[in-house]
This record gives structure tokens, C-alpha cells and sequence, in this order.
């Protein structure tokens, strides 16, 4: 996405520099407002299910577990990243 910018317009150490701000921005979005809208009706469906079957299920905190696993299998040098900068 940035190769153009990178051959073009910017040093390596700039671009990690960028990158680094766009990280930090976006952490401080996620914790003023860590809220996710997803729309999918196959899989609210099979969590309202399992709401109404099993004592105790919390929809939010399964769709939370799932997400988070499958981001982290996706992109695992972000999670990587975002883990660190979060624990400072």
C-alpha cells in the first residue's frame, strides 16, 4: 500500500515513524471506545441460540473471544505490535 509512497516520497525511517503515530492513534480510539458493530446474521443467530440454551452465555464475551482469535491469526504482526504498546 505505502510501496509507492516509499520509492517515491518517503525514507523507510519515516514511514516507520508514520506507522508508529497511526498505531498509537488507533489504540487511543480503541480504548475511548472499544465498541464493535458487526453485522452478521448467521452468526447472531447461533450466539442468540446459544443464549437462550446455555445458563450463564454471554454473546458479548464469545463474540469477543472469536474476533479477537481471528485477528490475531489474520494479522499476527499487528496483534503483536498492539499487545506491546498496550501493556506500556
Amino acid at each position: 500500500m505505502f510501496s509507492v509512497w516509499k520509492e517515491n516520497f518517503i525514507t523507510d525511517e519515516v514511514l516507520n515513524l508514520l506507522m508508529d503515530e497511526l498505531l498509537k492513534r488507533s489504540i487511543e480510539e480503541a480504548r475511548k471506545s472499544p465498541k464493535l458493530s458487526v453485522w452478521s446474521p448467521k452468526a447472531s443467530a447461533v450466539l442468540k441460540f446459544l443464549k437462550k440454551t446455555t445458563p450463564e452465555f454471554s454473546i458479548s464475551r464469545e463474540a469477543a473471544k472469536l474476533l479477537e482469535e481471528a485477528v490475531k491469526s489474520k494479522y499476527p504482526e499487528i496483534w503483536k505490535a498492539v499487545e506491546e504498546a498496550m501493556r506500556e
